[in-house]
């Protein structure tokens, strides 16, 4: 039962696993990053309890909103596989687009030489 003053606390936004693996992917840090997570998997919440720990210090240079809902969400060791299964597909994406997006040049015969002009 909520007191006087006490509001609800509000689930953290899942949303901010998707910014986060956009960021990874956009520069280029996937390898590493999934190394990372996957050797913290079993350490997730004592990883998150340690963000908590240096959360005044570094609220300094982020938002402190979302550094504390990022705590919250990666204190289940299951938000952890999510966010890595997130990285992985943004980066196959990113892929399919390069392979896809890169035009060929064409080749075509000159027509006086007979030799292929590019």
């Amino acid at each position: 039962m909520l007191g006087f003053n006490e509001k609800p606390l509000k689930a953290p936004d899942p949303a901010i696993l998707t910014r986060i693996a956009e960021k990874i992917v956009m520069r280029g840090m996937t390898v590493p990053a999934v190394l990372a997570l996957e050797m913290m998997k079993p350490l997730a919440f004592i990883g998150s309890q340690t963000m908590v720990f240096f959360g005044p210090i570094l609220t300094a240079f982020v938002r402190a909103e979302t550094y504390y809902e990022l705590t919250e969400l990666l204190e289940d060791y299951h938000n952890v596989e999510v966010l890595v299964a997130e990285i992985e597909r943004l980066e196959e994406e990113k892929k399919k687009i390069q392979d896809t997006g890169t035009p060929k040049t064409p080749e075509r015969q000159s027509s006086s030489t007979g030799t292929q002009v590019r």
